[in-house]
C-alpha cells in the first residue's frame, strides 16, 4: 500500500485502471524518481522515458516496470481508503521482479540481509516535508521461541 493525495494523477490512474506497479528505487536514481510526480502539461507523454529512465511490460499488470529500480510489485487495487487530504491505496501483490542482490529471500540469515542492504539501502517516505530515509540495517524480531507463523 502507499499514500497518495486525490489530486495527484497516480491516484486518478489507479482509481481508474485498478492496477500499479510499486517500484523501490536505489538512493542513485531517487531525484528522477521524484520528477514522476511532477506534473506534466502533456499527460499523454511518457514520464518514465522523458526524465531518462527506461519503463519495462510487467508481467502481470499494464502500467509499466521501471527498469533501473531495484524492486518492482505488480498490484491488482483491493481498496482506496480516502482520508482528509490523501488516500490509502492498498493492493494485492500479483507480481514480484527485481535486482538479485537487492532482493530479500524470506528467511535469509540476518548477516545476508544486512550485506544486501549495505549495498542496497531500502529507502521509507517521511512525511510531512517530503524525505526519505535509507535503511542500511535491519534486525531480527524478537519472537517467542514457541512462535508459529
Amino acid at each position: 500500500m502507499f499514500v497518495c493525495t486525490p489530486e495527484h494523477h497516480t491516484y486518478h490512474n489507479v482509481k481508474t485502471t485498478k492496477e500499479f506497479v510499486v517500484n523501490y528505487p536505489s538512493q542513485k536514481i531517487i531525484e528522477k524518481i521524484g520528477l514522476t510526480a511532477s506534473i506534466f502539461e502533456d499527460e499523454n507523454m511518457d514520464k518514465i522515458s522523458s526524465i531518462g529512465l527506461t519503463a519495462i511490460p510487467s508481467m502481470k499488470v499494464k502500467p509499466p516496470r521501471i527498469a533501473e529500480c531495484l524492486i518492482h510489485l505488480e498490484c491488482k487495487l483491493i481498496e482506496i481508503r480516502d482520508h482528509a487530504e490523501y488516500g490509502i491505496i492498498v493492493g494485492n501483490i500479483v507480481a514480484a521482479s527485481g535486482n538479485e542482490e537487492a532482493v530479500l529471500m524470506q528467511g535469509s540469515a540476518t548477516e545476508l540481509i544486512n550485506k544486501n542492504l549495505s549495498r542496497n539501502p531500502l529507502l521509507a517516505y517521511i512525511t510531512p516535508g517530503q524525505h526519505f530515509s535509507t535503511i542500511t540495517e535491519c534486525q531480527k524480531f524478537p519472537l517467542p521461541k514457541k512462535y508459529k507463523p
